[in-house]
């Protein structure tokens, strides 16, 4: 069973993996096509808050 904090902090290192995805500095050969699209994924992502609180709509 995943402890309520693993689900936080996987939301949290996915959300920093999309960010550095969009970095020309950190990941200088990520084709422009896969940047757009963790860019479009980070947009809809739940926050962090939402996952502590069970939400995913950030109701």
């Amino acid at each position: 069973m995943t402890l309520k904090r693993e689900e936080v902090r996987a939301q949290e290192m996915v959300e920093q993996f999309l960010v550095d995805l969009q970095d020309h500095k950190k990941t200088p050969r990520v084709p422009q096509w896969i940047r757009d699209y963790a860019r479009m994924r980070l947009k809809h992502l739940a926050s962090p808050s939402c996952v502590e609180r069970g939400s995913t709509n950030g109701d």
